[in-house]
């Protein structure tokens, strides 16, 4: 909008990318070809993720006087991957 009130492209050679779409482009399955690459990597995020959220919960026990145990974690971390998928 700024280069096109200015006229920076006459006046100063800037390049203008032109007009850009409006909307949402419509919706597709993704591309499945690098799946085995992916799941490698997925699982190692998974994990690093559980063993976060156990270290905070002990934290936050310790912290706050009460009691938990890996259980109820590994409980919330299902229900919430239940949720995103």
């Amino acid at each position: 909008m700024i280069s096109h009130f200015t006229q920076l492209h006459k006046k100063h050679g800037v390049s203008v990318i032109g007009e850009i779409k409006r909307g949402l482009p419509p919706p597709n399955l993704p591309s499945f070809d690098n799946i085995n690459q992916l799941i490698v990597p997925a699982l190692t995020i998974a994990a690093v993720s559980l063993s976060i959220s156990i270290s905070m919960a002990k934290m936050f026990s310790r912290k706050h006087g009460y009691k938990v145990s890996a259980n109820q974690v590994r409980k919330k971390k299902s229900l919430e991957t239940k949720s995103i998928c």
